[in-house]
C-alpha cells in the first residue's frame, strides 16, 4: 500500500500560519501581535470606556440587523456583544453589561434570522469575522435564530470568535453561511477559549483551503515571521487549549481542508447526543483533532456521524491524530457512525471511513477507546469501518484501539488503481488493537480489475516492518467476504525480512461463515518478503471456526464445525449481534473456571449455563410448561438441553 504523511502542507498553511494581525478600523493602521498576552479588541464605532462589572445583565435585542448606529433606541446583537464585553452600557440604546451576560434572541420566543453583512471593524484573525469579538462571559438564548452570513454578501468572513480565557454559551441558535477563503480557520466560529453549543447548530459554513469548516477549536501556536531570515516562521505565542462543548447539537454540511465540520488542535472537543452530518474534507470529514503541542483527550458519548466524506487524506466520520512527542485520545461511547466515506484523489490515501485513528510521527501517540457503539455502511480504500495505523516503518506501534461491546457491520474496502483494498471492517496498521465482546459482520474487501485483490473482509492487520497486532476476545466474526482472508487477514507486507511480526490471537471467539476466493475463507495468513515467524495466527483456546484456516489448535478449540448462528438483528442491549442458535457447539463450550468476561456485548451475564458461550452472544434459559392438569401440580420442563435465546 502506497502511505503518504496525513499532515501535510495544508495543514502548515491553514495552521502554522503567518503572523496575527488586527486591524485598527479607527485608524487604518495594521499591528502584529507581539510575544505575550493575547488581545483582539478592535475599536468599535464609539470610544471604548471601562467599567465596574456587577452580577448578571440580561442584553434584550430588539433588532434583526448588525446596527451599530449609536442613539437610534436599536439595539442590535453587535451592540449587546460590546456590551457585554466591556461590562458597560457603551450603547445606551442597549441594557448595560455585566460579569455574566444573557443576551436574548427571538421575538415573542420565535425565531428571527440576523444577517451579518460585513465583517466587524477589519479584525483578521487567520480571517475576518462578522460580530465584534467574544471577551468576556456571554451566552446567547436564540431561541430558534438564525445568525447568518447571507450568501449574497460580496465579504468573505466567518461569524463568531472567542477569545481565549472568554466563554460563549449558545443555546438554540443556528450559525449559518460563514465564508473565509485561503488558508483561514474556523468558517463559523473560531474558538479560543470556552465554547458550548446546547441545541444548536452549525451549518453550511466553509473554510477553504483551511482547518475547521463548521468550527475551529484553539490553534495551538501562533507564529509570526522569524527575525532576520524571509520566510520562515517561529512561535510568537502559544496559547491556551480550548473547550469546545456540545449537547444535543448538529454539525451538519460544512466544508474544510482539514476537519470539515470541527476543526480541533490541542485543545479539547467534548460531544454527547450530537450529529455530525454531511461534513466534507480532505481530511477529516465530519472532525479532525490534531494534539500537536500539548497531549488531548477527546470524548464523543451518544453521539451520531453520517453521510460525512474525506476526499484524500482519509477519515470520513473522525481523523484522531497526534505529532511531536503528544499523545491523542479519543474516548468513544454508545455513538454510531453510518455511510461516511473516504475516497482517494491524487496520491491521497482514503483511509478509515468512519475513523482514522493515525500517528505519523515516531515519539506521539494516538489512543482511541470504543465502547457500545456501532460502525455501520462506512466505505474506505482501506479500512472501512475503521483504519488504526502508524505511518511509519520502524519502532513499536504508537497506535492504539481498544473496542469492545461494539458492532462493524455493512463496512467495506475497495481497491483503487493503486491500492488493494484492505480491512472491510477494521485496518489496524503497523499499530496494535484489542477487540472483546464485538460483532463484525457482513463487511467486505474488493479488489479491483487489476489483480489488486481485497484482504481481510472483517479485519486486516499489517506489518510493515514496525509491527502489527490484534488480539480478539469473546468476539464474533461471521459472513464478512473479501478476496482473500473473508475474515480475517494476517499480512506481513514489509520489503525484506526483519521487523516485527504481523500477530494476530484469538481466544473465545466464533469465525465462521465468511467467505473468500483464494480458499482462506476464514483467515488468510501471508508472511510475504519475511521468514516463517513474520506473520503468525495464535489460539488462546476455545474458538470455533467453520473452516480449518485460522491455525486453531488450542485446548477447546472447534474447527470445521457449523456455528449455527443467526443473522445481526436486534436480540437487546446497545448494538446489533448475531443469537447462537439452540443446539450449537458454541453453547456452554468454554468452562466456568476460564470464563474471564463476565457479560456478553449486551451486558447479559456470562455464564447463562454450567459454562460461557463462544462468541459475543451468550444465551439464556427458557424454560417450557407443561399443561395444567387436575392430577396436580404444574411442574417447569428442564429440557436435556436448555433453549436458549
Amino acid at each position: 500500500m502506497k502511505r503518504i504523511p496525513i499532515l501535510g502542507g495544508a495543514l502548515l498553511c491553514a495552521v502554522a500560519l503567518a503572523a496575527l494581525v488586527v486591524v485598527a478600523a479607527h485608524a487604518g493602521t495594521v499591528q502584529s501581535l507581539q510575544p505575550g498576552p493575547v488581545s483582539l479588541a478592535a475599536a468599535g464605532p464609539q470610544a471604548r470606556r471601562s467599567s465596574p462589572r456587577s452580577g448578571q445583565a440580561t442584553i434584550t435585542v430588539n433588532t434583526t440587523q448588525p446596527d451599530l448606529t449609536a442613539g437610534d433606541n436599536l439595539c442590535s446583537l453587535p451592540k449587546a456583544i460590546i456590551n457585554a464585553d466591556t461590562g458597560s452600557r457603551q450603547y445606551t440604546d442597549c441594557a448595560a453589561g455585566g460579569t455574566t451576560n444573557l443576551i436574548v434572541l427571538g421575538s415573542g420566543g420565535l425565531g428571527l434570522h440576523y444577517p451579518i453583512t460585513m465583517p466587524y471593524a477589519n479584525v483578521n484573525l487567520y480571517g475576518l469575522t462578522g460580530l465584534p469579538p467574544i471577551s468576556s462571559t456571554i451566552a446567547i438564548s436564540g431561541n430558534g435564530s438564525t445568525i447568518v452570513r447571507p450568501a449574497s454578501s460580496s465579504a468573505a468572513f466567518r461569524l463568531l470568535v472567542v477569545q481565549p480565557q472568554a466563554a460563549l454559551t449558545l443555546n438554540d441558535v443556528t450559525i449559518q453561511g460563514g465564508l473565509l477563503e485561503t488558508d483561514t480557520v474556523g468558517g463559523g466560529i473560531l474558538n479560543l477559549g470556552t465554547l458550548a453549543l446546547n441545541h444548536s447548530t452549525v451549518f453550511s459554513n466553509t473554510a477553504s483551503g483551511g482547518f475547521g469548516g463548521g468550527i475551529s477549536n484553539g490553534l495551538g501556536e501562533l507564529k509570526g515571521p522569524r527575525a532576520g531570515v524571509a520566510g520562515k516562521a517561529s512561535v510568537t505565542a502559544l496559547l491556551p487549549p480550548a473547550v469546545l462543548t456540545l449537547s444535543h447539537s448538529q454539525v451538519l454540511s460544512n466544508t474544510a481542508d482539514l476537519g470539515g465540520g470541527v476543526g480541533d488542535m490541542a485543545s479539547t472537543l467534548q460531544a454527547t447526543d450530537s450529529t455530525f452530518s454531511y461534513n466534507q474534507a480532505e481530511t477529516g470529514g465530519g472532525v479532525m483533532s490534531i494534539a500537536e503541542v500539548r497531549s488531548v483527550t477527546n470524548t464523543l458519548d451518544g453521539c451520531t456521524f453520517s453521510d460525512n466524506s474525506s476526499t484524500s487524506g482519509g477519515g470520513g466520520g473522525f481523523a484522531n491524530t497526534a505529532e511531536n512527542n503528544v499523545t491523542a485520545r479519543l474516548i468513544v461511547s454508545g455513538t454510531t457512525f453510518s455511510a461516511n466515506t473516504a475516497t482517494a484523489s491524487g496520491n491521497g490515501l482514503g483511509m478509515g471511513g468512519g475513523i482514522l485513528n493515525n500517528t505519523d510521527l515516531l515519539g506521539a501517540t494516538t489512543y482511541i477507546t470504543l465502547t457500545n457503539s456501532t460502525m455501520a455502511g462506512n466505505f474506505a480504500v482501506d479500512g472501512g469501518g475503521i483504519a488504526n495505523e502508524m505511518n511509519a516503518t520502524t519502532a513499536v506501534a504508537h497506535a492504539y484501539l481498544f473496542m469492545a461491546g461494539s458492532t462493524l457491520s455493512g463496512n467495506w474496502a475497495t481497491a483503487s488503481s493503486s491500492d488493494a483494498g484492505i480491512g472491510g471492517g477494521l485496518l489496524n496498521y503497523g499499530a496494535s488493537a484489542f477487540i472483546l465482546n464485538s460483532t463484525l459482520s457482513n463487511n467486505a474487501a474488493i479488489g479491483n480489475p487489476n489483480s489488486e485483490s481485497g484482504l481481510g473482509g472483517a479485519i486486516a492487520n499489517v506489518s510493515i516492518g514496525a509491527g502489527s497486532a490484534v488480539h480478539m476476545e469473546a468476539s464474533t466474526i461471521a459472513d464478512n467476504d473479501a478476496g482473500g482472508g473473508g475474515g480475517l487477514a494476517n499480512l506481513y507486507a514489509a520489503s525484506s525480512a526483519g521487523g516485527g511480526a504481523a500477530a494476530m490471537s484469538t481466544e473465545h471467539s466464533l469465525v465462521a461463515s465468511n467467505t473468500d476466493l483464494a480458499g482462506s475463507p476464514n483467515c488468510l495468513n501471508s508472511i510475504g518478503a519475511g521468514t516463517s515467524t513474520a506473520a503468525v495466527l495464535t489460539s488462546g483456546g476455545y474458538n470455533l471456526e467453520s473452516a480449518d484456516t485460522c491455525s486453531f489448535d488450542a485446548t477447546g478449540d472447534l474447527t470445521d464445525t457449523l456455528p449455527m448462528i443467526d443473522p445481526l438483528a436486534n436480540n437487546g442491549g446497545p448494538t446489533l449481534t448475531m443469537a447462537l442458535i439452540p443446539g450449537s457447539k458454541a453453547i456452554d463450550r468454554i468452562p466456568s473456571n476460564l470464563c474471564l468476561v463476565f457479560t456478553d456485548q449486551r451486558g447479559v451475564a456470562r455464564p447463562q449455563g454450567p459454562g460461557c458461550d463462544i462468541g459475543a452472544y451468550e444465551g439464556q434459559y427458557h424454560y417450557a410448561y407443561l399443561p395444567v392438569t387436575t392430577s396436580g401440580p404444574v411442574q417447569p420442563f428442564s429440557p436435556r438441553h436448555p433453549a436458549r435465546h
